[in-house]
């Protein structure tokens, strides 16, 4: 598998069951289901937070961005 292009995660049984059944039911795969929800949630939270939806992107994956070849610098009292 390509590390720069997936990732894996484990979710609950219940929960992977009840995600494949929403993905069933508009015709998706997991994958595309998983996507349609976090852009959903994207947008509900930059008309929250009054912002653009493409800042608040940028912004959650340069904080996001812990898997990386690069030494992540710690801020000052940070414990770790």
């Amino acid at each position: 598998m390509d590390t720069t292009k997936w990732r894996s995660i484990a979710i609950r049984i219940q929960t992977h069951t009840l995600l494949k059944g929403l993905a069933d039911d508009k015709f998706r795969t997991v994958d595309q289901q998983i996507a349609k929800l976090v852009d959903d949630h994207l947008s509900y939270r930059s008309k929250k937070e009054h912002i653009k939806k493409e800042d608040l992107m940028k912004r959650l994956l340069k904080e996001g961005n812990w898997y990386s070849d690069k030494p992540v610098k710690k801020s000052k009292g940070s414990s770790g």
